[in-house]
């Protein structure tokens, strides 16, 4: 008996679909998610000196990471992840972590400071508006009850690029500022209002 030919026969008899098949295995691999680590809360007293962020202070995420924290008072420097900070008095610092993809995180860390000065919410300082945010491209600063001198506007990318700059000649009325960003890379944007006598800082979403 030849078991060859009938083998072979019996294959040639099969339906097309049937003689072959192919299998193709997809492994999707996916980066973890970007997570911000602020550090811990802390109670300290007045002139004491601590160490923001965690060990580390981002985690996850695609390729390297970019550091901001808010708001930019008493600290060292807003741009790496573990700065120094001296409140004179009660403060919450925000940090923002961006990837290279655009993905952001935030985390938040309370400084109590014992028997401090009391410190206002920066958030409040200088009665700014800032709508809509975020945006498609168009962004409108309202400054209400403004003072004499000038004020400089900048807005920068997360690596201190400057995008955009005016100035706005100082009243003591309201003052109005229309930003657009709508030819930009979509991401996030640090606006930066300054005057002679305070920095203040914003976050301009580009959606």
């Amino acid at each position: 008996m030849h078991v060859v030919p009938i083998l072979l026969l019996i294959l040639l008899m099969l339906p097309h679909h049937l003689k072959s098949q192919t299998f193709v295995r997809l492994t999707i691999s996916q980066p973890p998610a970007l997570v911000a680590n602020a550090g811990p809360d802390y109670t300290i007293y007045p002139g004491e000196s601590l160490t923001l962020g965690g060990i580390p202070a981002a985690e996850g995420g695609t390729g390297s990471i970019t550091y901001l924290w808010d708001p930019p008072y008493h600290i060292e420097n807003l741009y790496i992840p573990n700065p120094v900070a001296t409140p004179p008095g009660n403060m919450t610092y925000t940090l923002w972590v961006f990837d290279e993809r655009g993905c952001s995180a935030t985390d938040q860390a309370v400084i109590t400071v014992i028997g401090g000065t009391g410190i206002a919410d920066p958030a409040a300082d200088g009665n700014i508006v800032l709508y809509p945010n975020p945006s498609d491209g168009a962004f409108m600063l309202e400054i209400i009850n403004g003072h004499s001198g000038d004020i400089m506007i900048s807005v920068m990318t997360m690596t201190g690029q400057v995008v955009h700059n005016a100035i706005l000649t100082g009243s003591d009325s309201e003052m109005k500022e229309s930003i657009d960003l709508s030819a930009l890379p979509k991401g996030t944007y640090i606006l930066r209002i300054s005057s002679d006598f305070n920095e203040i800082y914003r976050h301009l979403i580009l959606n």
